[in-house]
């Protein structure tokens, strides 16, 4: 598991271009603020979910090309804000959105 209990802070983005697999879920207490915004364009699939505490500010928006696939849910409970708006090609949740 992927545990940053100060957050995640990103001025220049995050720019992943394989893809993202987490089997352990993402924890991150501290929120996740990325001012340059994240362009995933290998997409996304997290099995354990994600459990953000502190929200997700994302200023220059979020960019998966190849989707995002979480099975255990996306739980935020500090709420989403993105400037920048969400741009996904494939939106695929099972556990379901609960922010």
């Amino acid at each position: 598991m992927l545990r940053c209990d100060s957050g995640i802070d990103v001025a220049r983005g995050i720019d992943v271009t394989a893809g993202k697999v987490v089997g352990a879920g993402i924890d991150v207490a501290g929120g996740i603020d990325a001012a340059g915004g994240i362009d995933v364009s290998g997409g996304i699939d997290v099995a354990g979910g994600i459990d953000v505490a502190g929200g997700i500010d994302v200023a220059g928006g979020i960019d998966v090309a190849g989707g995002i696939d979480v099975a255990g849910g996306i739980d935020v409970a500090g709420g989403i804000g993105v400037a920048g708006g969400i741009d996904v090609a494939g939106v695929k949740v099972v556990g379901g959105n609960n922010d």
